[in-house]
């Protein structure tokens, strides 16, 4: 694990996170899709990202998930989700023996690209 690339949170409403979390609480939008919405976390180079349908969860940056999730598995992690593809790369889940549960991510396909207003239009390498 190289370093914590967001910590996401669970939303009913993108428009409600961005009101209370944007305009209420001051955080910059760093990009939104139609799922999820990323704002910038003061002095920390991760991101809050609230979702539609995931959370809570920490997302650790990894160079491989593919590798990543097989180290984690040998250690003793059990599998909850394999490597699957996003958008930037690669994504899996595993339940630690601790019980905690670690989501890993790559961005083996690049960064995302936005457009002025942060909507998610594409991905550059």
């Amino acid at each position: 694990m190289r370093k914590i690339d967001c910590y996401m949170l669970k939303t009913r409403n993108l428009d409600e996170a961005v009101e209370f979390y944007g305009e209420r609480l001051g955080h910059a939008m760093l990009w939104r899709t139609g799922e999820a919405v990323a704002f910038r976390i003061p002095e920390s180079e991760a991101e809050l990202v609230l979702h539609l349908h995931i959370g809570p969860e920490v997302y650790f940056l990894v160079e491989d998930v593919e590798a990543a999730y097989q180290s984690l598995l040998r250690a003793g992690a059990a599998p909850i989700k394999a490597p699957f593809e996003i958008q930037i790369g690669k994504c899996a889940t595993v339940r630690d023996p601790l019980g905690n549960i670690l989501a890993i991510l790559d961005q083996s396909k690049g960064e995302v690209v936005t457009d002025a207003k942060g909507n998610v239009i594409g991905v550059k390498r």
